[in-house]
């Protein structure tokens, strides 16, 4: 038999509460203080890869002057509390057979999220066919605090209000549009206010609303979002509009607006933070929209930490009808996910936590 400590085994600190030792393979949580303990440290130290069981009872007898008996007993309370685990555990040795491709792609830390929030408690709706548990649970939620605003709104700052007449659907081809080559070879026109009002529109802004049971009123937009909450806020890093001044503007959903927030070139942030490569998008981009997560509107709703996974489906329905939208426009467009969060959350006022810039989409 051979041991080893099992991925996802954690110290979680809290200024609050001190520190958590964290087992996302079993989701249990040991208070800290155990690694007082300089027995436990030499074992978690020894085991970091699968080593064998003799090898491991005979560094105890050793190293702490255990006798055989002893160290065995060690290594079963272990063991029943999955802080090691064996090769005999079925369970988790389809994680350890594959997490070699995991981390050869560098994707470790990702594989140790996968695992804990599979792990997690979730709500079971299979148990509630009717949907009424769920509605009196919500009722107390909302009791507790009122649902965030499906709308963010810089009142302190001027706002241009876009034009109403939108006029792309009347003559949109469906069967043109979804076996186009998306984002690929376009003319790379000019685009003018007017253009790029009816762009934003069907592509973040609000088409229709829809009732919630509780909640009560929400917003629609062409991209679905889980439970209507619409998490998304965009934000237009503008290089080159006809009829709209360079700079960065937050849109007004609630008033199909634009919000000013700072005038002038920023091309060479863009480049540099947003971007973040020389030889992209290929094309001459007019605008650089920045998709941020207001995390709140997803979280009133839906109180289960796997959710956060919803909340990145979102923004990939954004992005590709923002992307959809582009190419029926005749426009090139390109979708990114690398930028230097902090800096751009920081040129944004946000806090990067309870609102945080995700990704960014480029048009021209």
């Amino acid at each position: 038999m051979k041991l080893k400590v099992p991925v996802g085994l954690s110290i979680n600190f809290s200024p609050l509460s001190g520190g958590t030792l964290v087992n996302s393979f079993t989701n249990k949580y040991l208070d800290i203080n155990i690694l007082d303990n300089e027995l436990l440290i030499g074992i978690l130290s020894k085991c970091g890869s699968w080593i064998d069981y003799h090898m491991v009872i005979h560094y105890l007898t050793n190293s702490f002057k255990l006798t055989n008996e002893n160290a065995d007993m060690v290594i079963k309370e272990l063991l029943n509390h999955t802080i090691l685990v064996s090769d005999n555990n079925q369970r988790y040795m389809k994680i350890d057979n594959n997490q070699q491709v995991w981390n050869d792609f560098n994707w470790g830390d990702p594989l140790k999220f996968h695992i804990h929030t599979n792990n997690l408690k979730k709500t079971d709706y299979w148990n509630d066919p009717t949907g009424l548990d769920d509605i009196r649970r919500m009722k107390e939620k909302v009791k507790e605090s009122p649902p965030p605003s499906n709308f963010k709104e810089l009142t302190d700052k001027p706002i241009l209000k876009l034009s109403k007449k939108q006029k792309i659907i009347s003559e949109l081809n469906l069967d043109e549009l979804f076996f186009d080559d998306v984002g690929e070879d376009k003319q790379n026109l000019n685009i003018n206010l007017d253009q790029l009002s009816a762009y934003i529109y069907y592509s973040f802004g609000q088409t229709a609303t829809k009732t919630d049971p509780v909640t009560e009123l929400h917003i629609s937009k062409t991209s679905p979002s889980g439970g209507a909450r619409h998490p998304a806020e965009v934000y237009l890093f503008v290089k080159n509009i006809d009829g709209l001044a360079q700079g960065i503007y937050h849109y007004n959903v609630k008033e199909h607006g634009l919000t000013e927030l700072e005038i002038g070139d920023q091309d060479q942030f863009i480049q540099e933070h947003i971007i973040c490569h020389k030889n992209r998008p290929g094309f001459d981009y007019k605008v650089a929209f920045v998709h941020t997560l207001i995390f709140e509107r997803s979280m009133h709703r839906y109180r289960e930490p796997r959710s956060y996974r919803a909340v990145t489906h979102d923004l990939g329905h954004l992005m590709q009808t923002a992307a959809l939208i582009a190419s029926y426009s005749g426009w090139n467009s390109y979708r990114g996910y690398s930028m230097h969060d902090e800096i751009v959350d920081e040129k944004l006022k946000i806090d990067g936590i309870l609102e945080s810039s995700c990704t960014f989409t480029l048009i021209g």
